[in-house]
């Protein structure tokens, strides 16, 4: 079967990956973790209410002169992109994630044998 795996992660590795994770979040700092709480009772925006928020978002920008005159459309327009742009950021740490499971998975494996 051979050995799948052949690796090390030295100190100097640990640190290069450490400091690029603190430097994404760095420059992410709208990051937020919810509370337990948040979590259990915010609605979530499944696929139909992501929709209605999409519709409602392009109503808006068509409209803007009907909004009250308190309602941030800087803001919501902020919000909007990023709902399109931070599955595209998810994606990237999926994949790393998913590249170091396997990898545990092929090592446990070599392990193992």
């Amino acid at each position: 079967m051979g050995n799948k795996i052949s690796g090390e992660i030295t100190p100097a590795i640990k640190t290069t990956v450490e400091g690029l994770a603190t430097g994404a979040k760095a420059a992410m700092p709208f990051l937020r973790n919810a509370t337990k709480k948040e979590r259990e009772t915010l609605p979530k925006m499944g696929l139909q209410r992501a929709g209605f928020v999409d519709k409602a978002y392009a109503g808006a920008l068509a409209h803007t002169n009907k909004l009250p005159g308190d309602f941030d459309m800087a803001e919501f327009t902020k919000d909007a992109k990023l709902k399109v742009d931070l599955p595209y950021i998810r994606q990237i740490f999926v994949d790393m994630v998913e590249l170091v499971d396997d990898t545990s998975l092929l090592l446990g494996n070599d392990l193992i044998m």
